[in-house]
């Protein structure tokens, strides 16, 4: 459990749900698995005098006044999850410093990105995380290429002269180009951003949904960009297998009939 207090820094409760969403993936850049809040996930509540929280309508709290399910007690022992605090508090150290080399707005979409693909959503999944990638390139665009640009090989200079016009025209496939050309990112990470910006323009062209193994191309390669805007190496982030929930096992029939004839008996 998180909590945050009710303060005038979180007036709203999106305020506090953006704050606790930035908590979750400071906590995702130091290589624990969280998945974002939502609205209606939020709980409010208030503290007693002995410092105890009030009654909330959680499992933790149905689970301390004997209230829970049977089911809803044997699934905490089924598939038990422990995470010793020290490192939880170094996970946390290590994504807040690196959440302060971004604008705010990337942890969000960083965090519903992972979220949407844990969760075996490409679409959402692949939308957020091509936000991701546009921001972190802005960032190695300017702080990475500009800055530096004097400094590199006559062949970049050629290549860039030749990209000017979609350069000007702040075209991402451009910069990332010369990005790899550059040797800021590998090419391994320039294939995936390929592939990914590809995949995005076809869903929001065409309507053609990724396939899961290309979102999570795509994904893979979003620590090396972290990694050299935060000028860090060996980013925790890199740790997280995105595997999801699978599809749920499929019956050798599915026409409902045994639904029909319950009906027909119970009428």
């Amino acid at each position: 459990m998180i909590a945050i207090p009710q303060c005038e820094s979180y007036p709203t409760k999106l305020d506090g749900l953006k704050k606790l969403n930035e908590i979750l993936c400071a906590l995702l850049l130091g290589g624990v698995h969280v998945e974002a809040f939502h609205p209606h996930e939020i709980l409010v509540g208030s503290l007693h005098e002995n410092s105890l929280f009030a009654y909330q309508s959680s499992l933790h709290t149905r689970l301390r006044h004997n209230e829970a399910s049977i089911s809803e007690r044997l699934n905490p022992l089924m598939h038990p999850r422990t995470l010793v605090f020290g490192v939880l508090r170094e996970a946390f150290v290590e994504g807040k410093d690196t959440l302060a080399f971004f604008p705010k707005t990337t942890s969000f979409f960083l965090l519903n990105g992972y979220t949407a693909l844990f969760n075996r959503n490409k679409i959402d999944a692949i939308n957020n995380l091509w936000i991701v990638v546009e921001q972190l390139t802005e960032i190695l665009w300017k702080k990475k290429y500009l800055e530096n640009r004097n400094s590199f090989s006559a062949r970049v200079h050629r290549c860039h002269q030749y990209a000017s016009d979609a350069i000007e025209k702040d075209l991402i496939f451009a910069k990332h180009r010369m990005l790899r050309l550059s040797k800021i990112i590998t090419k391994k990470c320039y294939q995936a951003l390929c592939l990914g910006r590809k995949c995005r323009n076809a869903l929001a062209h065409r309507g053609r949904e990724p396939s899961f193994e290309q979102v999570v191309e795509l994904w893979h390669a979003l620590p090396e960009l972290i990694e050299v805007v935060a000028s860090k190496e060996n980013l925790a982030l890199r740790a997280l297998r995105v595997v999801g929930e699978n599809d749920w096992d499929m019956p050798a029939r599915t026409n409902f009939q045994e639904w029909i004839e319950l009906a027909a008996k119970s009428a």
